[in-house]
């Protein structure tokens, strides 16, 4: 199996939150499970180290990282900044055929959530999202939001589990499709905005039920406990 197969394997499964966020890892259990040796589970956990997925604590051990929301909101905003840029051009270039297949991925979303597929109902959320990009030929930009929201992407699939939340997800992505097939790249930047603005809203709830799934915040020189 190759590094960058273990490196997918252990992404993907950190994504899904089958590998929860503060949950020690065990190279030699991971390396069992996997039918390789340590070496790359080793570089595939540094790897992952990188992208802010992993904590490496030396003579301590190693964890998936927990979800820093302060990370999270920075990468709502690369996603935000560049995605508004988008819109407009696809209200400019989309044809028939892309409001047909943004029907079809909430038909989907709809779908996979009754069924309690909460990450078959995000992947289908993302691929909504990526018809824009798509049809603008802006993929690469899409590719670099999708490997720079690790933290973000747990936070959303947390969210979809909640039936408030999906559902105001899906009526959203209904009122944007509405406003682009009236051809209105106003309207559909407004509903946009709204749309990828409620990750502060959710925090407290989150912290809440999730407690030990996220980085507690330091506290600054001077704040009061």
């Amino acid at each position: 199996m190759a590094n960058e197969e273990i490196c997918s394997i252990l992404y993907k499964n950190i994504m899904l939150l089958n590998l929860k966020p503060g949950q020690m890892l065990n190279v030699n259990s991971l390396a069992e499970e996997l039918g390789v040796s340590r070496s790359p589970v080793r570089d595939a956990l540094i790897e992952l180290s990188k992208e802010g997925l992993v904590d490496i604590f030396p003579q301590k051990g190693t964890y998936v990282s927990r979800i820093d929301f302060e990370r999270a909101e920075e990468e709502r905003f690369l996603r935000e900044s560049i995605e508004e840029k988008v819109i407009p051009l696809f209200i400019k270039y989309c044809e028939e055929m892309d409001f047909l297949r943004l029907e079809g991925k909430i038909t989907l979303q709809k779908e996979h959530f009754k069924a309690g597929d909460y990450a078959g109902f995000l992947e289908f959320d993302d691929r909504f999202h990526e018809i824009f990009f798509e049809r603008t030929q802006k993929l690469m930009c899409w590719e670099v939001i999708r490997a720079s929201s690790g933290h973000y992407r747990r936070i959303r699939l947390l969210t979809s589990q909640d039936a408030e939340i999906a559902t105001g997800v899906i009526a959203e992505h209904e009122e944007i499709l509405l406003a682009a097939k009236k051809r209105d790249a106003a309207k559909c930047l407004e509903l946009y905005r709204a749309h990828s603005s409620k990750l502060p809203l959710q925090k407290e709830k989150l912290m809440e039920k999730y407690p030990d799934y996220f980085k507690q915040p330091f506290l600054k020189r001077g704040s009061l406990i």
